[in-house]
């Protein structure tokens, strides 16, 4: 492994120790998932693990039908999926992080919540995140037109390490795309709002992009604005849901599909390196920012 990939597997594995977790199982287990205690002794001392032959090791083990009173289930930093209605009244549903669209690469099973309590970056509490490369319309997707009903239903998919690019160590396969694809509610450009994930400082505004850094340090960037649309400068401090430009399909020369693409990246001392600032996978958190903001526990949508 180079000496990159170690640094950036480490700054991953680093945040994730100290992020709170948002509990998701093993994408080959039942869907929905289910939660289960485990049944612990009454007394502390320690028990001996009992000898066993191999074929009681190999017997079936049945299920509780009850939690033990002693054990709290755990609430504050751990959720299944989420079950709340976006703005327009329709079920959500959410894949597991790392489920690329098919062919897309391979993607990162992270649970860690990078940024928690953030904004959703997109104004309304309707959206819909899928690849905007690998989706119809998109450049590597399978044809038809990005208007198409498919890239605007449920459920999420993560677009975090898709295949695309000159790829990036902290990918398992080497895949390049470092941020989650975002499309507003409806297949119409330079409409709807890209907001401030956070209270923080504008660090820089390119041609379609704005770039914020969090006072909690952490680094949120925005691609594909409308230019025309954008309502602050470098250097300006903004606020927590603060509007910074509508979306679009902006992208150079070279338009886009409608979407808004969204990175979080953290600054990490990595020894001999020094300070090395790492995008981390954004899924699991806008989960939560989604959740949040669709079922009103994030304040009114707009704000």
């Amino acid at each position: 492994m180079s000496r990159i990939a170690e640094l950036s597997s480490a700054a991953v594995i680093a945040a994730a120790g100290v992020a709170a977790m948002i509990w998701w199982p093993d994408p080959d287990g039942p869907w929905p998932p289910v939660l289960e205690i485990a049944e612990v002794p009454e007394t502390s001392v320690p028990v001996e693990p009992a000898q066993t032959t191999m074929a009681e090791q190999a017997a079936p083990v049945e299920p509780s039908d009850r939690l033990p009173e002693n054990v709290p289930v755990p609430t504050s930093h751990y959720f299944l999926v989420p079950d709340v209605m976006d703005a327009s009244g329709s079920d959500t549903d959410f894949s597991g992080p790392g489920t690329l669209a098919d062919g897309s690469g391979a993607g990162i099973w992270n649970t860690a919540n990078f940024a928690p309590g953030m904004r959703f970056p997109v104004e309304t509490a309707q959206a819909f995140a899928n690849s905007q490369a690998w989706s119809a319309g998109g450049f590597y997707g399978p044809g038809g037109n990005q208007c198409a009903p498919e890239n605007y239903t449920y459920p999420w998919r993560d677009t975090f390490c898709e295949d695309g690019g000159p790829g990036a160590p902290i990918c398992p396969a080497g895949g390049s795309h470092m941020g989650q694809d975002l499309r507003p509610p409806t297949c119409q450009g330079n409409t709807y709002w890209a907001v401030a994930a956070a209270d923080g400082v504008v660090t820089s505004i390119g041609a379609y992009s704005v770039r914020l850094m969090s006072e909690g340090g952490l680094r949120f960037t925005y691609l594909h604005l409308d230019p025309a649309s954008m309502t602050v400068e470098t250097g300006d401090t903004v606020s927590r849901g603060q509007r910074l430009g509508r979306i679009s399909n902006a992208y150079g020369g070279t338009p886009a599909t409608i979407h808004l693409h969204f990175e979080i990246r953290a600054a990490f001392l990595a020894g001999e390196a020094g300070l090395v600032t790492v995008p981390v996978p954004p899924y699991a958190t806008l989960v939560d920012a989604y959740a949040r903001l669709a079922s009103g526990e994030d304040g009114e949508e707009g704000a």
